[in-house]
């Protein structure tokens, strides 16, 4: 990690944003390289059940709000005081994003590895002092909107 903090520590809010989206953005065409080779759909059924609205409203602001506060800004409030180890609060949260998207079984490695991205960054930013809480909605709120596009 500390390789990669001394890179971010030099860059301005935006650059980090717009590294880390980047970033995001390979980290999804991998999967998504990976689901087509598998001949995998992902399907919530939760949310094919709402309309276009709803599933708009819901993922792309509801739920990157509410996740990114539980599984980032309340899971490590809550960790730090058990673990100093930030690899630890990282796979846990991650776990634990993972089963909470628990479609289907990809999906659930599919959320991991997000999970693990935005964990992984969420304590960097944190401990560089920047805007981690929003950097990790915006990213999360931009990924869920882009399978939200996908799928219309």
């Amino acid at each position: 990690m500390n390789q990669l903090e001394t890179y971010l520590s030099t860059k301005k809010d935006y650059q980090i944003f717009f590294i880390s989206l980047i970033f995001l953005l390979l980290v999804i065409l991998c999967l998504s390289i990976l689901l087509e080779s598998l001949d995998i759909e992902m399907l919530n059924d939760v949310m094919v059940k709402k309309n276009n609205w709803q599933k708009f409203f819901s993922g792309v602001f509801v739920g990157p709000l509410l996740e990114t506060f539980i599984f980032q800004y309340l899971l490590e409030k809550i960790l730090i005081f058990t673990s100093k180890n930030s690899y630890q609060i990282t796979v846990l949260s991650a776990i634990l994003f993972g089963l909470t998207h628990n479609y289907q079984s990809f999906y659930i490695f599919y959320s991991f590895t997000l999970g693990f991205y935005f964990t992984y960054l969420y304590l960097i930013l944190l401990k560089l002092k920047r805007k981690a809480f929003l950097t990790i909605f915006l990213l999360h709120s931009i990924h869920n909107l882009l399978v939200f596009l996908q799928q219309l």
